[in-house]
C-alpha cells in the first residue's frame, strides 16, 4: 500500500476510526465521512519504497481534504422543522399554509447558502421534498386554494403549482441542472 489517510479517537492514534487507503492508483478525491464525534486526529502515510526505484524520488504525495465540523444541533434542527411541518399539515387551515410557506423559504435559503459536504446538503433536500409533499397534501385540502376554473395548459398548471408552493422556478432549474 503506497499512501492513505487514517482518522484517530485520540491523539496517540491508538484507536483508529476509519482508514482510506489510496492505493496503487492516485486518489485525489476522498469520499465523504461523517464521524460522530467532536475531535478527530488524522495522519497520512506515504510509503515511496513501494514504488519503482526510477520512481521513488520523483514522486511527492499530497492529498487534499476538506473538514466541516457539523453542529451538534443539526440532528435537532432537522428533525424541529419536519415536525413543524407535519404540525401544520394537520393544523388544515390557511394560517398553516402561510407557516408551512416560511418554512419552506428557511429551507430553500438554507441550500442556496449551505457551503457543507454534499451528503449533509442532501439531508437538506430530503427534508424540503418531504416539507413540499406535506405543503401539496395541505393545499390540496384547502378548498380556499383550489383554482376557481378548471387549468387545460400544462405551463399554467406547473406555474400555478409552483406559485401554490412558494417554490422559485429559477432556484428549482439550478437544482436540476446542478445535479
Amino acid at each position: 500500500m503506497n499512501s492513505g489517510i487514517k482518522f484517530f479517537d485520540d491523539e496517540n492514534g491508538i484507536n483508529v476510526i476509519s482508514h482510506v487507503p489510496a492505493g496503487n492508483e492516485s486518489r485525489v478525491k476522498l469520499p465523504s465521512l461523517i464521524f460522530k464525534q467532536s475531535k478527530i486526529w488524522y495522519t497520512y502515510y506515504f510509503n515511496a519504497e513501494a514504488l519503482p526505484p526510477f520512481l521513488q524520488s520523483e514522486c511527492h504525495s499530497t492529498l487534499q481534504a476538506v473538514l466541516h465540523a457539523v453542529p451538534s444541533s443539526w440532528s435537532v434542527s432537522l428533525w424541529t422543522a419536519d415536525v413543524l411541518g407535519t404540525a401544520y399539515l394537520k393544523g388544515n387551515n390557511l394560517e398553516s399554509y402561510e407557516h408551512m410557506k416560511l418554512l419552506v423559504n428557511v429551507l430553500i435559503k438554507t441550500l442556496k447558502e449551505f457551503k457543507g459536504p454534499l451528503n449533509l446538503k442532501n439531508l437538506i433536500y430530503k427534508l424540503l421534498n418531504r416539507t413540499m409533499r406535506k405543503m401539496r397534501y395541505l393545499i390540496d385540502s384547502l378548498s380556499e386554494l383550489k383554482p376557481k376554473s378548471p387549468i387545460t395548459e400544462a405551463n399554467l398548471v406547473f406555474k400555478e403549482n409552483l406559485n401554490l408552493l412558494n417554490a422559485d422556478f429559477d432556484f428549482l432549474k439550478s437544482v436540476v441542472t446542478e445535479a
